[in-house]
């Protein structure tokens, strides 16, 4: 598997059926310093 590199500045989403998080690495890519921007919650998910 290839090792994802997150440098400095980059944006990361990260999602499922309920919820989504934006984080920005205010870090480098060896020593990640992950800070939340945004959350968002789906209250009634579908079911499908």
């Amino acid at each position: 598997m290839t090792r994802l590199q997150v440098r400095n500045g980059d944006w990361i989403l990260i999602g499922d059926g309920k919820k989504a998080l934006v984080l920005h690495n205010e870090g480098d890519a060896e020593l990640m310093n992950l800070r939340r921007l945004s959350v968002r919650a789906q209250t009634n998910p579908s079911s499908t």
